[in-house]
């Protein structure tokens, strides 16, 4: 099993080698992904793959408690989808 660390860098490079070419900013674990221009909502479906393959399995879109807020920044991702990450 990945580290949180180990996790949080992976989704970090995954949009930094996505981003907009004009939103090259210091990316931290709080900044808002969409709403800030980082990566497009069109991206949210690719990112959701990525997050699958580093988890193991897709993510199941219809498990409660399942909100697209979770996709807001790199710490929602993690505590979303890697809860269990040390």
């Amino acid at each position: 099993m990945r580290s949180s660390a180990e996790v949080r860098q992976q989704l970090r490079d995954w949009i930094l080698k996505r981003a907009s070419k004009k939103k090259r900013v210091e990316l931290t674990d709080d900044t808002l992904l969409v709403e800030q221009g980082h990566i497009s909502s069109l991206q949210l479906l690719e990112l959701s793959i990525f997050i699958g393959s580093l988890r193991g399995e897709p993510i199941d879109f219809d498990a409660p408690g399942f909100s697209p807020d979770s996709f807001r920044c790199i710490d929602s991702i993690v505590s979303s989808f890697f809860p269990e990450a040390p």
